[in-house]
């Protein structure tokens, strides 16, 4: 699916200086169909330029994540969402005794 996409983006691309180096453009509007595009090319960029030791999935929804800390040991795709509820699910538990 993500390589479908990503053959659509390059078949529709422009090639847009930006500073000393190219990128991939799209002509504007914008349209969900070229946010899809921007995903799916850098997906595409991540799986083969790395750094995958830094991409984990979060044990709470599953999604794929970024690992952007400085140490390296990010655990959910968001700590407001999934690290609160998985915090609050273990107090919950210590403190009921379940």
């Amino acid at each position: 699916m993500v390589l479908s996409f990503y053959g659509e983006a390059l078949a529709s691309a422009g090639l847009a200086r930006e500073g000393a180096r190219c990128d991939l453009s799209w002509t504007p509007p914008c349209t969900i169909r070229k946010l899809t595009w921007r995903v799916a090319t850098s997906a595409v960029r991540l799986l083969l330029e790395g750094p995958l030791d830094r991409v984990g999935e979060c044990p709470a929804c599953h999604r794929l994540f970024l690992d952007t800390s400085r140490n390296g040991r990010r655990r959910w795709c968001d700590m407001a969402v999934c690290g609160s509820r998985v915090k609050a699910q273990r107090y919950y538990a210590s403190q009921t005794g379940r």
